[in-house]
């Protein structure tokens, strides 16, 4: 993702307390950034911009449970969604019992999955993607909360996966312990004029409800990127 060395970076992260119910643990996080100078370049890198697609399910499935952990953002994970076409760092990022007025009113982002084997296919709405032309996916990956098993793009014009994110939970504890990705230097084609299609799985081995959310970050290839007119560019993996 081409970066310009003065540009500032934002970065958010958390940790969820899923385990220890009975007391808060005090926690430290370190962070790796890699990044690689344009002008240290041996050969040219591909520069990406990332789209963010959404599993959303209707509110009158989510339960009254589910409008009292997502109030007020207090329920983890909530908070992970973010305005889809805009650039804005000032947009609000998530709404009340996981509503966005970008998905609708009657949808939401955040839902509950009772006990079992539950698929949700949700169709991609043309903003999301909001590609103007055709390029190529190079890099994905997922968020799945814990029971989330797989999250699948499909191509509902060409009958074919395009591609599957699979997840891994922790045996002896609650928690994702491994997110797949996706990675291809040649890339595969994503058509705006085509219909795609979510497809998550989530496999809730506990006897209640669970939270759940899916959704599926694309990292594409910029066609029309353009140098800026001074040096400095930062390439950054």
């Amino acid at each position: 993702m081409p970066v310009r060395s003065d540009t500032p970076l934002d970065f958010f992260t958390m940790s969820l307390n899923l385990n220890v119910p009975d007391h808060a643990v005090k926690v430290r996080f370190k962070t790796t950034i890699d990044f690689v100078r344009d002008a240290d370049l041996t050969i040219p890198m591909k520069p990406l911009f990332r789209r963010a697609l959404y599993v959303v399910q209707p509110l009158a499935g989510s339960g009254m449970e589910h409008m009292k952990m997502c109030t007020s953002m207090t329920h983890p994970g909530e908070g992970c969604v973010e305005p889809m076409g805009t650039n804005n760092l000032n947009a609000v990022v998530s709404t009340k019992d996981g509503v966005q007025a970008q998905f609708g009113s009657d949808v939401t982002y955040h839902w509950m999955v009772p006990p079992g084997r539950h698929s949700y296919r949700v169709k991609v709405v043309a903003n999301q993607f909001n590609l103007a032309a055709s390029t190529t996916l190079h890099y994905a990956t997922a968020h799945l909360h814990p029971y989330g098993e797989s999250l699948e793009l499909y191509d509902l014009t060409t009958s074919r996966s395009v591609l599957k994110i699979q997840a891994e939970d922790f045996k002896d504890k609650v928690g994702v312990m491994h997110m797949g990705e996706f990675q291809s230097a040649s890339g595969i084609v994503v058509d705006p004029s085509h219909q795609y299609e979510l497809r998550a799985e989530y496999n809730n081995t506990t006897s209640k409800d669970v939270d759940a959310m899916a959704i599926l970050y694309l990292y594409l290839l910029e066609k029309d990127f353009h140098y800026p007119p001074k040096s400095g560019l930062l390439a950054k993996r």
